[in-house]
C-alpha cells in the first residue's frame, strides 16, 4: 500500500508542478487546480491535528469535568454547524443530517501528562464531497478562532455571514460556557501552523460582544430570473436580474463540467435566501444558494 501510495503522490506531484508552471492568464488553471485538490484527495496522508491546552486554574493535569464539558462538547458543536451551513442546510433549527455528523466528528487523539492538552483528530478516510474551494475542517476551526479572538464587534458579524447563524448561536453558547466555567486555552493548529490564545479576559470580552449582537436571521425559499454575466472563482454566479445584479453561491462543484451561456439567455433558478439583519446600524446582508446548477 505504502509503495502505491509513494508512486501516486509521485505522479502527483509532476502534475502540480506542470500546472504550477501555467500562467496566471490561463483560463483552465484554476480548473486544473480544482482537480489537483481532487488527486491529492486520494493520497493517504497523516490526518491533521489540532491541540487545546486547557488552562483551568487548578494544578497541572486537574481539570473538573464541568470544564472539560465546557471546552469540547461546544466546540465540537461548531464545527458541526459550520459544515451544516456549508452544505446548504441554513435553517436555524431542527436536526442536521447525520451523514454530516458522523463525518465531522472529532477524535480524541491523545492527552499528554502534566498539563490537561488534549490533541484532536477528524477520520480523513470517511470525507463528504465538498465543493474544491471550501476550507478544509481544522482551516475552518482556525478561521472561527480567529474570528472570535479578534474581539471585533464587526468579526463577529462576519462569523454569522460567513458560516452561518447556527454557527454563531453554538459560538456564542460555547464562549459563555466557557466564560461560566473560568476556562481559557490556547489553541495550536499544526498543519496550518496557527497558534491563537484566548485568556480569561478575551473570553470575557468575547462574550460581552455576543451579549451586544443585534442580529437577526431569516431564510426563505425564491424563484430568481436573470442573464449569467459572470462566475467568480468561487463558484459564484453573478446574475444580472429587473432588480440588479444578484450572487449565487453553487455549493457542489457542477459548475466545472457546466457549459455557460453569457448573451441573452435567461436563467432560472430556485435558490435559498438568506437575510441577516443586524438591529443595531439598520443594515442587512442578503445571500443566495443552490446546492447544484440545475435550471428549474
Amino acid at each position: 500500500m505504502n509503495d502505491i501510495n509513494d508512486k501516486l503522490k509521485k505522479l502527483i506531484d509532476n502534475y502540480s508542478s506542470s500546472v504550477n508552471k501555467l500562467e496566471d492568464s490561463n483560463p483552465y488553471k484554476d480548473l486544473f487546480k480544482k482537480q489537483e485538490k481532487v488527486m491529492k484527495s486520494y493520497v493517504t496522508t497523516q490526518p491533521s491535528l489540532v491541540e487545546f491546552h486547557v488552562e483551568t486554574g487548578l494544578p497541572p493535569g486537574e481539570i473538573r469535568l464541568s470544564q472539560l464539558n465546557a471546552v469540547l462538547p461546544g466546540f465540537q458543536k461548531v464545527l458541526y454547524s459550520a459544515y451544516n451551513k456549508m452544505y446548504g442546510n441554513t435553517k436555524d433549527k431542527g436536526r442536521i443530517p447525520s451523514d454530516i455528523l458522523k463525518k465531522n466528528e472529532l477524535i480524541i487523539d491523545s492527552v499528554k501528562a502534566g498539563s490537561f492538552v488534549v490533541t484532536l483528530k477528524k477520520d480523513t478516510c470517511d470525507q463528504l464531497s465538498l465543493n474544491s474551494n471550501e476550507l478544509t475542517w481544522n482551516e475552518i476551526l482556525s478561521e472561527i478562532l480567529e474570528l472570535l479572538s479578534s474581539k471585533s464587534d464587526s468579526n463577529i458579524k462576519t462569523l454569522a455571514e460567513k458560516y452561518g447563524y447556527r454557527t454563531y448561536t453554538a459560538s456564542k453558547a460555547w464562549i459563555n460556557m466557557l466564560n461560566k466555567n473560568d476556562v481559557s486555552f490556547k489553541y495550536n493548529d499544526f498543519k496550518e501552523r496557527k497558534k491563537i490564545e484566548l485568556s480569561k479576559k478575551d473570553i470575557s470580552h468575547i462574550a460581552q460582544s455576543f451579549a451586544k449582537a443585534r442580529l437577526q436571521h431569516e431564510v426563505s425559499e425564491e424563484k430568481i430570473v436573470g442573464q449569467i454575466v459572470a462566475i467568480s472563482k468561487d463558484d459564484v454566479l453573478i446574475l444580472k436580474t429587473g432588480k440588479g445584479n444578484a450572487k449565487i453561491r453553487v455549493l457542489d462543484d457542477s459548475l466545472d463540467g457546466s457549459i455557460i451561456e453569457f448573451k441573452g439567455k435567461e436563467y432560472k433558478f430556485k435558490v435559498q435566501k438568506e437575510v441577516f439583519k443586524d438591529i443595531g446600524n439598520n443594515s442587512e446582508k442578503v445571500n443566495y444558494y443552490i446546492n447544484s446548477f440545475e435550471e428549474l
